[in-house]
């Protein structure tokens, strides 16, 4: 009812003055509901104007805005946690790349490594059957010369000798051997 006191006819006045503010938060005397009240006097008139309105109604657009705050910053606090995990997940991919990368290097090199060691052992193959064959035409040219053939190295060691040459001297096959030394041979020689 507008106009009515519920409370008499002072109460709003002595309520303001007590705090020292133009708005005071009280129940409803009518329907108990927790109220803001706002008043204010009238200048020359002896009036007071009160607004009033539920702390529901005034705090309504408040928990709005604060809901939306707290859901902003749930989302914002999972899309961090997200760009997080995708960023760890991102770098152990490219910490086990690199490490595939570091064993794919690795692995090259010991391919290299292993190739370049098996075309030498090939070339050493090679040349040891080259060798083989240069020294078998040799023996195969001194055996069938028809001088005598006897060659010693720089410390007086027998290196080659042919068949003609121990024929030609009348020792026997075997008598000298490469590896005899010049005294050796020269006892050899006059044992015969």
């Amino acid at each position: 009812e507008i106009g009515a006191s519920f409370s008499g006819p002072n109460a709003l006045r002595a309520a303001l003055a007590a705090t020292g503010k133009p708005v005071l938060r009280r129940r409803g005397a009518i329907d108990g509901v927790d109220r803001l009240i706002a008043a204010g006097d009238i200048a020359h008139y002896p009036l007071t104007v009160t607004a009033t309105n539920t702390m529901r109604a005034v705090l309504a657009e408040w928990r709005r805005l604060a809901s939306l705050m707290i859901a902003g910053t749930a989302l914002t606090e999972l899309v961090l946690g997200a760009i997080t995990v995708l960023a760890v997940r991102q770098l152990k991919d490219q910490e086990r790349l690199s490490a595939a990368y570091a064993a794919r290097l690795e692995a090259e090199a010991g391919r290299a490594v292993a190739e370049s060691e098996l075309e030498r052992a090939c070339e050493r193959e090679q040349h040891e059957r080259q060798v083989r064959l240069e020294a078998k035409r040799l023996d195969t040219a001194v055996d069938n010369m028809h001088q005598g053939l006897l060659m010693f190295d720089g410390e007086r060691r027998l290196l080659v000798v042919n068949g003609r040459f121990l024929e030609l001297c009348g020792l026997p096959s075997g008598a000298l051997w490469p590896g005899v030394s010049y005294a050796e041979f020269v006892q050899a020689i006059e044992a015969e």
